[in-house]
Parts: C-alpha cells; sequence; structure tokens
C-alpha cells in the first residue's frame, strides 16, 4: 500500500479531529516511509504490570519506543490510506472480543488539542453498521482488552502479538 508522505494533516482536521489540533510526535520510521507491506503489520495488545490492573496509552507508547529491536508505529496516513481504500483492511481486523471489536490504534502520530489533551487515532470495525469508524483517544485513558496498536516489528512475520512488562511474549502468527 503507497503512503503519500507528503501529505498534512488537514484530511483529519476535517473528517476526525478539531480543526486546531496539531502533530506533536510522529513515529521516526514511519514518517519517511512511502509504502507498507500489508502482510508484515502486525497488531499488538499490551498486558498491565504485575501490580496494576490496566495499561494507560500513555505506558503503551511508552513501552513501543522502549522495545528493542525498536517497531515502526504505523500513523496517521497509514490509517487514511485504509480509510480511503477500505477493500484494503484484513477481514481478521474485524475479529470480536467479547462481543466487541477490537480497535486498532495508529500511535505512530501523537495529536494534541487545543486544550493540551494528547491523543491518537484509531478505527474499528461496527458489526451494527457493518462499517469501519475512524475516532481518536486520550493518551490518559485506560486501554481496553480489545485495544491494539498497528506496527511492523522489525524482523518478524504478521503476527498477533502480546506485550507484558518484561517484553513481547506469545506470539501467534495470524
Amino acid at each position: 500500500m503507497d503512503i503519500n508522505n507528503t501529505s498534512p494533516i488537514f484530511p483529519f482536521q476535517s473528517i476526525w479531529c478539531g480543526k486546531n489540533w496539531d502533530i506533536v510526535a510522529q513515529d521516526s520510521q514511519c514518517q519517511y516511509c512511502s509504502s507498507v507491506w500489508l502482510p508484515n503489520i502486525s497488531l499488538v495488545k499490551f498486558l498491565p504490570a504485575p501490580d496494576k490492573k490496566v495499561v494507560t496509552g500513555l505506558e503503551k507508547v511508552g513501552r513501543l519506543k522502549n522495545m528493542s529491536p525498536l517497531p515502526t508505529r504505523l500513523d496517521h496516513r497509514v490509517l487514511y490510506q485504509f480509510w480511503s481504500h477500505k477493500n484494503l483492511i484484513p477481514e481478521t481486523w474485524k475479529t470480536t472480543i467479547n462481543e466487541s471489536t477490537i480497535r486498532i490504534h495508529f500511535d505512530g502520530t501523537e495529536f494534541v488539542t487545543p486544550w493540551d489533551v494528547h491523543c491518537t487515532l484509531y478505527m474499528y470495525w461496527s458489526n451494527q453498521a457493518q462499517d469501519w469508524y475512524v475516532t481518536y483517544r486520550r493518551l490518559e485513558d485506560e486501554l481496553d482488552t480489545y485495544d491494539r496498536s498497528a506496527v511492523i516489528l522489525a524482523g518478524s512475520q504478521p503476527m498477533y502479538s502480546v506485550i507484558t512488562h518484561h517484553g513481547l511474549q506469545n506470539c501467534v502468527y495470524m
């Protein structure tokens, strides 16, 4: 899938974000990508540390940034390509967990609102409407069991992964 890496944030401001939202951080590896091979995309789930019950968006992004080797966190441009070409979205992304479809976060772009709230965008499949939706999640919010991050893991095949506080574990190929 080709990615337009010169495209500004404007489609997001009119479609999903507020008018005065700004990009405050971008994954340096994804920022210069001109294409993504779809089979290399992995959806990663994060488990809380033993002393915690939940993981926040901030903790999730921090873990991704500290992984070795560093994964490529897919950004708003990749999400926009999926939105523009919904036929490219893998059917497996419609998976349900406890009657809720998974939410696929594109953590490679971090936005900030005029109220200094940091957010990332995610997409999800609505079984009721039979269509894809995009919205945002505040990074300080807690993640649910059906939240995943769209990444490309360095040197790996596509997989469903679970990342604990100890690192990558429990890899199951899709």
